[in-house]
């Protein structure tokens, strides 16, 4: 398995996990386990925590890349999440006004997929920018990688390290550094 493959299987995977909870999360509140502001409050502390796990997953993975490649011990940065709750409170909130009752499971599972693996392409995005020793990147696509993905990756083009991962709902695709 390529790096890239255990990159994304991690990433995404764990991805897949909080979508799943969400949507749990989202039967209790169909089910009158919860009210709006519980399930507010648990589904923004889920997904919260997860994007903070999502920027310690980039901090890590970006560390050990370096170390390989240069085979010198590189330590992570000690990257942090910024604080997103507003923002994801409201999202929850938007979400739960159009996801359809009768089938919510795809829209649900989608927000909480998104927002984690988004977490950890902000975070290998930021992670790269402080790292001297990266140059910059490519985009690495995922297996369905939509048109657009295709487009941003245009060959294999290296990116400066300071341009920020271009990124969309349900994107998988990843950057991978490219050291000066």
């Amino acid at each position: 398995m390529s790096q890239e493959t255990a990159l994304y299987d991690a990433f995404m995977g764990y991805s897949e996990s909080v979508g799943e909870r969400l949507v749990q999360l989202h039967a209790a509140f169909l089910d009158g386990r919860l009210d709006v502001d519980d399930f507010i409050d648990r589904a923004s502390l889920l997904v919260g925590q997860a994007q903070a796990r999502m920027y310690a997953l980039a901090d890590a993975s970006l560390s050990a890349f370096i170390t390989v490649e240069t085979a010198t011990a590189v330590p992570t940065l000690g990257i942090v999440a910024p604080d997103e709750s507003g923002r994801l409170r409201d999202g929850l909130r938007t979400l739960l006004a159009v996801v359809d009752p009768e089938a919510p499971a795809l829209r649900v599972a989608r927000y909480g997929r998104s927002e984690a693996a988004g977490a950890f392409q902000d975070g290998y995005s930021t992670a790269m920018r402080e790292r001297p020793e990266v140059g910059g990147y490519r985009r690495v696509l995922n297996t369905s990688a939509c048109e657009l993905c295709v487009w941003l990756w245009r060959g294999g083009y290296v990116y400066p390290s300071g341009k920020s991962f271009h990124r969309h709902t349900g994107c998988g695709c990843h950057p991978e550094p490219v050291l000066r």
